[in-house]
C-alpha cells in the first residue's frame, strides 16, 4: 500500500505544491542549498538523512527541475555539487514562512540550530522575522541572505 497519494493532478495548488516539493527530507535538503551548501557529505550532515534517502530526494528533485547537479570530480566515481534552479529557488518564500511560522509557534530547542537572516541594510542577524529588529527593514527574501545562527557562548 503506498503511503500517500498522488496529488500532482489535484485542483488544489497547495496539494499539488506538497507534491511537487516532495517530503520533509527535500525541504531540508531545499534549506541547506539555500544556506550554500552544495556537496553531498555536507547535506547529509547537515539534514541528518540517512545515505540513501538524501541520494533519493536528490535524484527525484533533479527530475523534478528544483535541483541540478554539476560534476566536480571523479570518472569512475563521479562527485556531484548540488545547486538550485530557478524553480528551487523560488520556493525560498515558503522556506522562510515556515521558518517565521516555527520560529513564533513551536518550541526553540537549540538556538544553534535555528534560521537566521541577515539584514541587507544593517548586516545584523535576526530569526525569521519579516523585519530587523535593529533598523526596522523589511527583510524580503530577495534581498536578505540566510546564515546559520552562531552557537550560543559559553563562558
Amino acid at each position: 500500500m503506498a503511503l500517500r497519494s498522488d496529488w500532482s493532478m489535484r485542483p488544489c495548488p497547495i496539494a499539488r505544491s506538497m507534491d511537487f516539493l516532495g517530503d520533509p527530507w527535500s525541504v531540508l535538503v531545499l534549506r541547506e542549498l539555500m544556506y550554500g551548501v552544495h556537496r553531498f557529505e555536507e547535506l547529509r550532515e547537515h539534514t541528518e538523512a540517512p545515505d540513501k534517502i538524501l541520494s533519493d530526494r536528490l535524484t527525484q528533485m533533479i527530475a523534478r527541475g528544483l535541483v541540478r547537479r554539476e560534476q566536480y570530480a571523479g570518472t569512475v566515481r563521479p562527485r556531484y555539487d548540488y545547486f538550485l534552479t530557478s524553480a528551487g529557488e523560488a520556493a525560498r518564500p515558503v522556506l522562510q514562512a515556515l521558518a517565521a511560522w516555527g520560529h513564533a509557534y513551536t518550541p526553540e530547542p537549540n538556538l544553534a540550530q535555528g534560521f537566521q537572516m541577515v539584514c541587507p541594510n544593517c548586516a545584523t542577524r535576526a530569526p525569521a522575522h519579516y523585519r530587523c529588529d535593529r533598523c526596522g527593514t523589511e527583510l524580503t527574501t530577495a534581498e536578505s541572505m540566510w546564515v546559520r545562527p552562531r552557537a550560543p557562548e559559553f563562558p
